[in-house]
């Protein structure tokens, strides 16, 4: 997600003014790599699964899952006011 963030023009130091625009154009970049990731370990996961017993399948899908509630939960409390 860093990376993401500094080729949109984010994270260069403190002395850079991002405008509505530029944080804009650096938080759609994330989502993008977020989403994009996302996709290839759902992937991954469907892959690992096809060859593995009910077991592993079940646990292969609640890693991922819980994965993304906890990372989509701190996202989300940063929105919520006071919650930080």
């Amino acid at each position: 997600m860093g990376v993401a963030a500094r080729l949109a023009g984010g994270a260069r130091g403190s002395d850079v003014d991002l405008d509505a625009g530029g944080r804009f154009g650096v938080v759609y970049a994330m989502l993008c790599t977020y989403a994009v990731v996302q996709t290839f370990l759902l992937a991954g996961v469907l892959l690992l699964s096809a060859y593995g017993g009910p077991r592993l399948k079940a646990g292969l899908f609640a890693g991922w899952g819980g994965g993304l509630v906890l990372i989509v939960g701190v996202v989300a409390s940063w929105f919520v006011p006071g919650a930080a």
